[in-house]
């Protein structure tokens, strides 16, 4: 067991680490104390170890060079910060600061949560923060710092709200994410800050993104690009206002970060814009223009890719800048029928799903490779004129087809899923409506076309049920056409038809950006502002434990004030009446003031105001020292703040 000048030590050695940013270093060295802490039952001090602990974890994070390493650091931060709280809890004497470090610890977990992408986690304990500023609230008596408080908590409502907005856009409920950042930035325009005001138009930018994505993925795409252009414009206003404050009145770090997200958010609209305009064109059939769209939207995504350096969303902006290029290469191979472009689709496909974090994603990607897989052989199969060749493609598309099929069907795109297996059952179709062409006898002739016609049935049949009835229809006609005998002749790419699924922009989103994480001040800067205020309040709960009341105590520091500038004016207007005696209400002597340089009433003077420091430090001993330790602490995280920027 470590003795306490070894646990001092190793907490001096630890603080010595993190000054040179050693910081898994500084937490072994932490995790140490406070396990010997915690073994002795000195409660108090384990949690504050903890609570350094946690700090040192969070900060170590940043150092990782896996993301392994990455996540298994802040979930050991996270462990540490919870360790603290439940350690707080438990103390039966809670000092005026260990209230604050249980707010900074759930608001520390908030943000790691949020970092780590668990969006509603993070929602979960900001929620904490404001249910302890509340119970904070109920002790107080002082109006400054009850406003103070009353802001704070609705700064953390705020950020809970952000929380559960970034939470639904993360699942793709782009609705639900709009009406949560509107209420963010309501929440804002409540707040007296001057900074919230542009948090609020910031965020009023971000509920029309928001609109932007769900319209995209509604396949509205003129609709969806009129949002994004207005989101784009919200986003520019926000910088012009910056731009347009009163000097001083931000902070330069709030204008600069601020600056840098919108800025971010403008070029990811811009981005997005063209590539619904993409979009557009390809239905139209404007494939080379569409292509070359394609092409530059992706080198704007590899540019976005580059701003962020958090491995989550770096990849799934690599991830959407190879669906670009996929989306290129199929609109090259639409324009010259060119089965060597569908491979090279199939190939950027194949690299996004790789890329993608989200399972979801993972197999919507893999679907598409191998569909174009089947477009690549469809494009084969047409252009050969060799019937072995077109046997041996046959079996090969249908297996990569229900293969996709399968893809789409585990991302949860059943649509996409029934798509695929009815164009594999349409591709039977044509390819017995091919050997039908090749008989000469009648009979057999129409025996494989009722076998087709069969094909066809159950084609449009699945079609229906897929949700699609212009292909049902389509195939219908088809079917007809078979039964009167005609020559319908069916190529494969006229029956291996992509689906939509294949082009949509589900499962592309504007990544979480990690500066958009907060608008409240942490809790060293709300000690800072409040710590004067609540001494008052501190004040009062320790002198209530004394032998003399409050009031008492500062009567006499006032009387004691008083006496002595009586002293010393008497002391200065001696001619007017000098040998004039002054009593000092805490002694029983008096003294006579007699001339400019009498020794005795310097003394006096000495004795008096030493009566009153006494009367304040043997009064309020327990609060100075728990100011002092709060200001340390401050400074000491002011310090390590300024090295990290």
């Amino acid at each position: 067991m470590q003795t306490v000048k070894s646990e001092d030590a190793l907490l001096e050695k630890a603080k010595a680490e993190e000054q040179v940013y050693n910081w898994v270093e500084a937490a072994i060295l932490y995790e140490q104390v406070a396990e010997s802490f915690l073994g002795k039952n000195s409660t108090e001090k384990a949690a504050e170890t903890y609570r350094m602990l946690g700090y040192a974890y969070s900060r170590a994070a940043g150092t990782a060079e896996t993301a392994e390493e990455y996540r298994e650091r802040h979930e050991n931060a996270i462990n540490a910060y919870r360790k603290a709280v439940d350690l707080f809890k438990q103390t039966k004497n809670k000092p005026f600061t260990h209230t604050y470090w249980m707010i900074e610890s759930y608001y520390n977990l908030a943000l790691i949560e949020d970092r780590i992408g668990n969006y509603m986690a993070s929602a979960e304990y900001y929620e904490k923060v404001q249910m302890s500023y509340s119970e904070l609230f109920k002790t107080l008596v002082d109006e400054d710092s009850i406003k103070i408080i009353k802001m704070f908590i609705k700064m953390n409502e705020g950020n809970e709200l952000l929380e559960k907005a970034k939470a639904y856009h993360k699942i793709e409920d782009h609705l639900k994410a709009k009406e949560f950042n509107i209420k963010v930035s309501k929440k804002l325009k409540e707040l007296s800050s001057f900074t919230a005001a542009y948090g609020a138009t910031y965020y009023n930018a971000w509920a029309l993104l928001e609109e932007a994505e769900f319209l995209s993925k509604q396949e509205s795409l003129e609709e969806a690009i009129k949002a994004y252009e207005r989101a784009k414009m919200n986003f520019q206003n926000t910088i012009n206002n910056l731009k347009q404050a009163p000097e001083g009145k931000l902070p330069i770090n709030f204008i600069t970060t601020l600056e840098k997200v919108a800025k971010t958010r403008i070029d990811y609209c811009s981005a997005r814009i063209a590539l619904e305009q993409a979009r557009i064109l390809g239905k139209e059939g404007r494939h080379l223009e569409a292509a070359e769209i394609f092409a530059t939207t992706a080198s704007q995504f590899m540019e976005l890719c580059e701003v962020y350096k958090v491995e989550r969303e770096h990849r799934e902006l690599e991830a959407i800048y190879h669906l670009c290029r996929a989306w290129e290469h199929m609109e090259l191979a639409e324009e010259h029928i060119d089965p060597e472009m569908y491979a090279k689709a199939a190939k950027q496909f194949t690299i996004a799903s790789d890329i993608f974090i989200k399972t979801k994603n993972k197999f919507l990607a893999s679907g598409n490779s191998a569909y174009c897989l089947a477009l690549e052989l469809g494009c084969k199969f047409d252009k050969s004129y060799d019937a072995e060749t077109k046997a041996q493609l046959y079996p090969k598309i249908k297996s990569i087809l229900r293969n996709a099929s399968t893809m789409y069907e585990k991302g949860g795109f059943k649509g996409a899923a029934d798509w695929a297996l009815a164009t594999s059952t349409y591709f039977d179709a044509a390819w017995h409506l091919i050997k039908a062409d090749e008989k000469l006898e009648i009979i057999q002739k129409r025996e494989i076309m009722g076998v087709a016609a069969r094909y066809l049935k159950s084609t449009s049949e699945l079609f229906r049920k897929a949700g699609y009835p212009n292909k049902e229809k389509e195939i219908l006609v088809r079917l007809e056409r078979v039964k009167k005998e005609d020559d319908i002749h069916i190529s494969a790419l006229n029956s291996i038809t992509k689906p939509v699924i294949c082009t949509s922009t589900v499962g592309i989103s504007a990544p979480a950006c990690p500066l958009e994480t907060s608008f409240s001040p942490r809790v060293e800067e709300m000690l800072q502002l409040i710590q004067d205020r609540d001494i008052s309040e501190e004040i009062v709960k320790i002198s209530e434990k004394r032998k003399f009341p409050l009031k008492l105590i500062i009567t006499e520091v006032v009387l004691s004030i008083a006496v002595l500038l009586l002293v010393i004016t008497q002391h200065f207007l001696y001619a007017l009446g000098p040998g004039e005696k002054v009593c000092f209400p805490l002694e029983t002597t008096c003294f006579p003031i007699r001339n400019l340089v009498d020794p005795f009433l310097w003394t006096a003077i000495a004795a008096q105001i030493a009566v009153i420091i006494l009367i304040i430090f043997v009064s309020f001993k327990q609060q100075i020292h728990e100011i002092l330790t709060s200001l340390k602490h401050h400074l000491s995280r002011n310090e390590e703040n300024q090295n990290k920027d």
